[in-house]
């Protein structure tokens, strides 16, 4: 395996930082209380670009590689990043996705894309059925 800078950030807050969508919808259509603080993936994007990634390239030396893992809300993210216009990652794994949440934000948000801008991309994604739909 190739030497590799692991990067770890907490959140404080993971449905703020990792949920893109503002969408309050559960599986069923009902509001979700919990979903109230969603919708500031994109920020988060934008301070890893930004912010982050220049930090570590100053910092350390670095080959122009960037792999993301996540998970549920985290695989959110990470999935939203790919079928951006602009992806800001090369690698992707991306474990169970709550593809049914948000009003089924994923699902609309993967059929809308007129093209996904994936060319020498990768992506692993696991999914497990939840029964929720």
């Amino acid at each position: 395996m190739p030497q590799v800078i692991v990067v770890a950030l907490p959140s404080n807050n993971r449905l703020r930082d990792y949920l893109p969508s503002d969408n309050r919808e559960g599986a069923d259509g009902s509001e979700v209380a919990w979903l109230a603080e969603a919708g500031g993936g994109e920020n988060y994007l934008e301070f890893l670009e930004k912010e982050l990634f220049p930090h570590i390239e100053e910092s350390y030396s670095t080959l122009n590689y960037r792999l993301v893992i996540g998970h549920s809300a985290g695989a959110t993210l990470a999935l939203s990043d790919l079928m951006d216009s602009n992806p800001r990652f090369n690698g992707y794994i991306v474990i169970d996705p709550p593809v049914v949440m948000q009003g089924r934000y994923l699902l609309k948000l993967s059929e809308s894309a007129e093209k996904i801008h994936a060319q020498n991309r990768s992506l692993y994604l696991s999914y497990v059925p939840h029964g929720d739909g």
